[in-house]
């Protein structure tokens, strides 16, 4: 996926710092778990919050992980089931259109994507990642987002971890001051 596991450690990391982070996510393709799919192992976790309660708990916290509401980006969530049913997962346009649809929606001023490559990602090689990054950049820019993308590698996995409660848990250590050295080195540079 494009930065599902980084999400969980990135997102409160960088609002610490002043900076809200509205984040919808959605769920896995493929064989990745979604940010999503991660939370909800979390007892009473919810990811289908209204717009009201979205801009509820950023005012109070400084970021929120959610699903997009019907409000925000309807189409995601037709996009995703048209890329998972139509084996078009690896789509460039889709891929850039569902990722994009749910961050301009989000009202974002500037945007960092982790667009991961290799034999884990669904961009194995650096010319398909890079050309999904690039689409990606001038979606947003186009939108008025001041967007940038790192290319990160994904021929190994990421963390010790592997599995949706396990990599929570892996992300609150990260929080912690813990956590595998590189999950926090990505955290860091992204943020």
């Amino acid at each position: 996926g494009v930065g599902d596991k980084i999400t969980l450690p990135l997102a409160p990391l960088v609002a610490v710092y002043g900076v809200a982070v509205p984040q919808l996510s959605g769920r896995g393709l493929g064989h990745t778990g979604g940010t999503l799919d991660k939370l909800e192992s979390i007892p009473g976790w919810q990811a289908n919050l209204s717009n009201e309660r979205t801009m509820e708990i950023l005012g109070s916290t400084g970021a929120v992980i959610c699903a997009a509401g019907s409000g925000l980006a309807p189409a995601d969530k037709k996009l995703y089931a048209l890329r998972d049913v139509t084996s078009t997962v690896e789509a460039i346009p889709l891929i850039a259109s569902s990722i994009m649809s749910k961050k301009i929606a989000e009202g974002t001023g500037s945007l960092v994507l982790d667009v991961k490559v290799g034999s884990g990602a669904f961009m194995k090689d650096s010319e398909r990642a890079r050309e999904l990054a690039e689409t990606m950049v001038a979606l947003g820019m186009d939108a008025g987002v001041r967007t940038s993308a790192l290319l990160t590698n994904m021929n190994t996995p990421l963390g010790l971890a592997v599995g949706n409660a396990i990599e929570v848990k892996e992300s609150v250590e990260v929080l912690a001051g813990g956590g595998p050295a590189d999950v926090v080195e990505l955290t860091v540079e992204l943020a």
